[in-house]
């Protein structure tokens, strides 16, 4: 009985442990496939975002595709800038010391003063305190001008004020715009410029009258100070009537009488030992010690050389314009009084009538010298097709009958932005199309293709 039992429990455990075999392997094979699924709806997921992903890309770059965009292009000159350094000649006089001590100004640089005039004072030793007490007296003055200048009766002071605050504002903004470390030197002749228009500026508002109780008595107390110091000190005047400089760089001397028929070579090697930095006349000096010069009369002389090829150019125009690349003004009507070809380059001797004030303290001038060449059909250069500097043929496209058509044209000029163009002297190689004024003109030629039809042009 016992037995028959223990043989029926062996049955239905074997049974129940096939039984829970039967059930692991179905659980296994559910796992499997439920993966597989899950799997290939990652995959399927993945491939449609890629899909949507690639489809949206050639959208985007579909869109971004160049417009074309076209001008008319018109018969214009073009003009041409060519940066050099220029020595300046002027008739310069200069007046020395006369006597031991301090040199004091009664002007800024670029006033123009009268022959004889009253320029500055050589202070002695014997004097020191009483020039100490004129520059105290001198502050407490120009402090007080300045608390007038935002009330109500400084409106004058502040309209003379603004007149040279928009050239400080622009040299200031050439200032920050150079490399302090590539171009030192035209940062010197910046700051050098910012500093004279200071003192102009402040040589203006000296000439306002404050109805002031203060300032009245701070003029007055500088006045009496200023009288009592010019008792103890020398008057140095001017010998001729004219631009007043502080810059001597020890070539006064030079004429245009005696440089106008010098050589090349020569002049070349004159501008090169012409760059050393001028001196000022700051703190003690002797007699013989000179103090200003007086720049007399109203033209100076600029001499250059250009890149080779350019006198004939040159000496038909005539008259040409300059631009000053340290302080951003234009001369403007330069008169050509020497064009030649020479083994340094294009020699240049220019007459001018402006600027005389603005480059006072200079030798040497940094100049964009403007070049006009003879018209032509103007277009910009970005328009041209195959060019490179050198050639004299290129390709445009032209719009004609309602369809993008690239011909060969003739470079008659060209420059960083613009070229000058015309049919070139073989009308054949146009195949029949001739460029003229009012033609249109594709400016980004790669937008288009040689025969597209521009109304199918997006």
């Amino acid at each position: 009985m016992s037995k028959r039992k223990s043989q029926r429990d062996s049955a239905r455990q074997g049974a129940k442990s096939a039984g829970s075999k039967q059930s692991g392997g179905k659980r296994i094979i559910m796992e499997k496939r439920s993966n597989l699924s899950r799997n290939l709806f990652l995959a399927t997921l993945i491939l449609l975002i890629t899909v949507v992903t690639l489809f949206l890309l050639l959208r985007i770059l579909g869109s971004s595709k160049a417009v074309p965009r076209y001008i008319f292009i018109q018969e214009d000159s073009l003009e041409r800038k060519y940066e050099t350094l220029a020595l300046i000649v002027r008739d310069e006089h200069i007046v020395k010391a006369g006597a031991e001590g301090e040199f004091i100004s009664e002007f800024p640089q670029g006033t123009r003063v009268a022959k004889a005039e009253l320029v500055g004072r050589v202070v002695g030793d014997n004097a020191k305190t009483r020039l100490s007490e004129l520059n105290k007296a001198e502050s407490d003055l120009i402090a007080r001008r300045y608390e007038l200048l935002n009330a109500e009766e400084g409106f004058e002071g502040r309209r003379i004020a603004e007149k040279k605050d928009l050239e400080i504002h622009s040299l200031m903004s050439r200032y920050y715009a150079i490399d302090k470390v590539k171009e030192r030197g035209n940062l010197a002749n910046i700051s050098a410029a910012l500093k004279l228009l200071l003192e102009q500026r402040s040589s203006d508002l000296r000439q306002v009258k404050f109805r002031d109780r203060e300032y009245q008595q701070a003029l007055e107390n500088y006045e009496n100070i200023k009288s009592l110091l010019a008792n103890a000190a020398v008057s140095v005047s001017a010998s001729e009537s004219g631009l007043l400089s502080f810059s001597i760089d020890g070539h006064e001397e030079l004429k245009i009488e005696d440089l106008q028929d010098k050589e090349g070579p020569e002049l070349y090697e004159l501008i090169r030992d012409c760059s050393g930095k001028a001196k000022l006349a700051t703190g003690k000096v002797d007699a013989e010690t000179p103090v200003f010069k007086i720049i007399h009369g109203i033209n100076q002389y600029f001499i250059t050389f250009l890149p080779a090829g350019l006198a004939d150019e040159v000496e038909t125009a005539q008259r040409i314009s300059a631009e000053s690349l340290d302080y951003g003004f234009e001369l403007k009507r330069l008169r050509v009084l020497r064009a030649e070809e020479t083994r340094q380059g294009t020699l240049l001797l220019l007459k001018a009538d402006t600027g005389l004030a603005a480059l006072s303290g200079q030798r040497l001038a940094r100049l964009a010298i403007k070049l006009s060449s003879d018209r032509g059909l103007k277009l910009p250069r970005q328009a041209l097709i195959d060019f490179k500097p050198g050639q004299v043929e290129a390709k445009v496209k032209i719009v004609s009958g309602g369809y993008v058509r690239e011909i060969q044209v003739q470079i008659l000029d060209f420059n960083s932005d613009y070229a000058l163009i015309d049919n070139p002297e073989d009308e054949s190689l146009n195949s029949g199309e001739v460029i003229g004024a009012a033609t249109m003109v594709v400016v980004n030629p790669s937008a288009v293709k040689d025969g597209d039809p521009i109304d199918n042009i997006e």
